[in-house]
């Protein structure tokens, strides 16, 4: 799990840290499975988020859901 500036990375690795989530983050995992490979990251919000990060999260849900 990768959250607010970190979630942009694209494997990030965890910070040594306990701080609480703030506003986002991505969950990034993948599996092997018979030689095939899948890879899925799920953004979420978290809390009091502003009207824009809402935007761009639901315009990108949009284009997956399609």
């Amino acid at each position: 799990v990768a959250s607010d500036k970190r979630s942009g990375l694209i494997h990030p690795i965890p910070p040594h840290s306990n701080k609480k989530i703030k506003n986002y983050g991505d969950i990034d995992f993948g599996i092997r499975y018979k030689g095939y490979c899948s890879d899925v990251t799920i953004p979420f919000l978290i809390g009091d988020v502003n009207s824009k990060l809402k935007k761009i999260l639901n315009f990108i849900k949009n284009i997956h859901d399609s």
